[in-house]
């Protein structure tokens, strides 16, 4: 349905027919026709109705406009044109500075309605039927266009009724090439419309009807229906109550029940109260709720089922309330990119006590993973891989569920080991990390084993810097000539056996470590 202006044309010829609009299918068109002299002269114009388009327009000569004469830099608008399914508005002007504009409406088409009726008058000025309103209607609202084409001044008589004799126009004079136009005549279904003309040339004064006419229910006063009540169009102009006495302000108020077969609405819908829908209810567009719960069902009664994306945060009303999932209904995949925060993790699945976690492959059974069991941290019957750090907060167990082996004492920063005899952790002393070969100066690492090379001569080993304590060095004279070619062990800023200076060594075959205790003592010579 269209609204507003719905065609403008120009004429492409002087005086040739053209079709401003024909009405959709289905489609009552209730508009004006506004005319604008572009030129710089006066000009003639021509407007009517049509069924057949340009072709059978001057034929059946439905004009409500003819020959009027519009002056230069001024307008014409037409009455109110009523044209149906098929039915067209046709101008025409002689002269192309013209300006033909449609500003209507389409509505569709209740009953029936357009362009009704045209006729001339008898030739021995005795009235003519134009039209009778059909009696399975109600109501008739339309307008009545006179046009006189002859050459003389003529005076015309409309009736409206029953009879001829009701008159609604009466020896009207209308000029020549002047249409005359008696608007909003109503009327109800069996009246009729006469016309009668005295002109000289009867056939050059035509008469046409448009408008429109239907059913509809009137009510005058209260209702009060016990049973059904029935209707093909009511229109209501006040207010409608439905289960209440007085709706007040509401231009329909219904208490209880209502069921509608089909309500399209082109405008906004507020909902006061409830609004229940007890079908399919599909929502094109964005679906906004502000305040208040959603609710999606009862129970496991409901189902909701998302098909599309979510675009958002999915935040709990409250932190450590509500679960994802139960027991008994589980989700099946959890696909998460980036890292999962959680107090717990259980990956009991609830009934073996055994979760996998990362397969060795196809079918495998024994990777046996449990993080967070009753006694131990971790328990791993087969390998526990890493990419990157494997930080245990808690004891480790190794090999066994019931007792934890291996522990990281966080107050004295020592890894531990449980001793069964002792019954007590045991703090586990530094290893080698590292064992190298060495025949020049170099400066090695705490936790090194050093093969020292001197047969090619003497040379500087240069302990690590800020050492910690308990930090250990081993140095071994793999050649046997440190007697002759002297290994001299930088002290890189830290005392060595307590004193500031660096150590040489010229014992054959020494093999000693060496353990940092403090900013005082430094480097100390644990064994010769």
């Amino acid at each position: 349905m269209a609204f507003g202006s719905l065609a403008t044309i120009k004429p492409t010829a002087l005086n040739k027919n053209e079709v401003l609009y024909t009405a959709p299918a289905g489609q009552l068109v209730e508009g004006k026709v506004y005319i604008t002299n572009r030129s710089s002269s006066e000009i003639k114009v021509r407007v009517g109705l049509s069924t057949g388009g340009e072709s059978d327009f001057d034929t059946t000569k439905g004009y409500v406009v003819f020959n009027r004469v519009i002056a230069r830099g001024e307008y014409f608008e037409t009455d109110s044109l009523y044209f149906g399914d098929g039915q067209s508005v046709v101008v025409r002007a002689n002269h192309t500075d013209v300006t033909f504009t449609l500003l209507a409406a389409e509505t569709e088409n209740r009953e029936e309605g357009g362009f009704l009726a045209q006729g001339v008058s008898e030739s021995d000025k005795s009235s003519t039927l134009l039209f009778m309103i059909p009696t399975n209607y109600r109501q008739f609202r339309g307008n009545l266009f006179v046009c006189n084409r002859g050459s003389f001044d003529t005076k015309v008589r409309v009736g409206l009724g029953t009879t001829a004799t009701d008159y609604l126009e009466y020896n009207y004079t209308v000029p020549r090439d002047t249409t005359h136009s008696r608007t909003d005549i109503r009327a109800a279904g069996g009246d009729v419309i006469y016309i009668r003309s005295d002109a000289a040339e009867q056939n050059l004064v035509n008469f046409v009807l448009s408008g429109y006419y239907e059913n509809f229910t009137t009510f005058s006063g209260d209702i009060g229906v016990a049973g059904t009540m029935q209707s093909q169009n009511a229109y209501v102009k006040s207010a409608v109550s439905i289960g209440i006495t007085s709706p007040g302000a509401n231009a329909l108020k219904v208490i209880g029940n209502t069921e509608l077969a089909g309500v399209q609405i082109t405008d906004n819908l507020a909902v006061q109260g409830n609004a229940n829908v007890a079908g399919v209810a599909t929502f094109v567009g964005t679906v906004t709720f502000q305040g208040g719960t959603v609710n999606t069902g009862v129970g496991t009664e409901n189902a909701v089922v998302l098909d599309a994306n979510v675009n958002s945060n999915v935040t709990p009303g409250t932190t450590n309330t509500f679960d994802l999932g139960q027991d008994s209904k589980k989700w099946r995949y959890v696909y998460c990119a980036d890292t999962i925060i959680a107090n717990n993790i259980d990956t009991s699945n609830g009934t073996s006590g055994i979760a996998t976690i990362g397969r060795v492959g196809a079918g495998a059974t024994q990777t046996q993973v449990v993080i967070g069991a009753a006694t131990t941290a971790v328990l791993a019957g087969g390998n526990v891989a890493a990419n990157g750090d494997l930080i245990v907060k808690g004891q480790i167990g190794v090999g066994t569920v019931t007792t934890p082996q291996l522990r990281g004492n966080t107050a004295t920063g020592n890894l531990e080991v449980w001793n069964s005899s002792l019954t007590r952790w045991i703090p586990i002393q530094g290893v080698d990390t590292t064992y190298r070969s060495l025949s020049n100066n170099t400066t090695i690492d705490a936790w090194t084993t050093v093969w020292a090379d001197t047969s090619g001569g003497t040379w500087t080993l240069t302990l690590p810097s800020s050492p910690s304590q308990g930090d250990k060095v081993r140095i071994i004279d793999i050649r046997k000539t440190f007697d002759t070619n002297n290994l001299t062990v930088g002290r890189n800023g830290s005392n060595i056996m307590g004193d500031s200076a660096d150590m040489v060594v010229s014992t054959e075959g020494a093999s000693f470590e060496l353990i940092y205790s403090d900013s005082t003592q430094g480097w100390v010579i644990f064994t010769v």
